[in-house]
């Protein structure tokens, strides 16, 4: 079969387009004190980059090595130059890659909870020395990045959330989880980046075509956080947000910031970006919250990289 070659006007503007990108990339990562990028977000796999423009740090790595060594290159970034792995838990979308990212980027730190590594035939291919144990409530700071583990209510065994903080702003990640704790709320509560789980719309799960044992697991306290779930947290978060304290937290024209929210983790059968926004914003519109008015939000795309957003 003949392929036509793409017009030459057309690689022109792809190639210009790749390099608006990865410009847009290096600015922000040299204006931003902390940022995180979603390098892919789905119920099929999961990885993020957290990055303060010095220390790069990835958190979970459940998309192909090809796809993350792909936006780490999109980004500047060596693999050399990653400090850090951090692992939620074993399930394979969030895994599914730790043996080759663990050997490639030889100078990362790999962590996780034993629950996790004890439980995935991955991790037996982690080097041993570069293996560290966390639990939830512990913290550790890698380079200027302090990092927290937090646990997640989810059907894995140990998983856990991470915060992460660099002088005034704290970017926390919450997928995997049927419900919102008072440990996870803490979290969302003094955060100015949140990617939040809106992993499915109740009504096409309950219609769809998976078996009911799945259903109800998904539905579960161990399972995942519905769209409607999502939003009732992240209002909670707003209402609770003049309670915080200007220290400490990034500010614009001497108030704080708006929070900035990515919608992550949906799921590919019963969800869609859409919906998902939909539901998150009705929820949070019938509660006298409006979207770039009392917050920015985004939908994590799933196998393709975002931009960065921090502050």
């Amino acid at each position: 079969m003949h392929v036509l070659p793409v017009p030459c006007h057309l690689q022109i503007r792809l190639n210009l387009q790749k390099q608006q990108v990865q410009t847009d990339i290096e600015h922000r990562q040299k204006f931003m004190n902390l940022a995180i990028q979603s390098i892919g977000s789905s119920s099929s796999g999961n990885s993020y980059l957290i990055t303060d423009g010095t220390t790069h740090l990835l958190l979970d790595v459940g998309l192909s090595g090809k796809n993350i060594r792909a936006a780490l290159a999109d980004a500047n970034i060596s693999e050399d130059a990653v400090s850090g792995i951090l692992v939620t838990h074993e399930h394979v979308d969030h895994v599914k890659s730790i043996r080759m990212m663990s050997r490639i980027c030889e100078n990362a730190e790999v962590i996780a909870s034993r629950g996790t590594a004890h439980n995935c035939d991955k991790f037996q291919y982690v080097p041993e020395d570069r293996l560290r144990y966390f639990s939830a409530q512990d913290e550790t700071r890698i380079g200027d990045i302090q990092i927290k583990g937090f646990a997640l209510s989810h059907d894995a065994s140990e998983p856990l959330g991470f915060s992460f903080r660099k002088d005034n702003t704290k970017i926390t990640v919450v997928t995997d989880t049927g419900t919102v704790t008072d440990e996870i709320y803490e979290e969302i509560r003094t955060s100015d980046v949140l990617v939040m789980e809106a992993n499915h719309e109740v009504s096409m799960l309950e219609m769809g075509p998976y078996p009911y044992p799945v259903k109800r697991r998904i539905l579960s306290d161990q399972g995942h956080l519905s769209n409607v779930a999502c939003g009732e947290a992240l209002t909670r978060m707003l209402e609770d947000r003049p309670s915080l304290s200007l220290a400490g937290h990034p500010c614009e024209d001497g108030k704080l910031a708006l929070p900035k929210i990515l919608l992550a983790h949906l799921s590919t059968t019963n969800n869609t970006p859409f919906n998902a926004a939909l539901t998150v914003r009705d929820v949070l519109d019938q509660n006298d919250y409006h979207k770039n008015v009392n917050f920015r939000m985004e939908v994590a795309a799933k196998s393709a990289a975002g931009p960065l957003i921090g502050f």
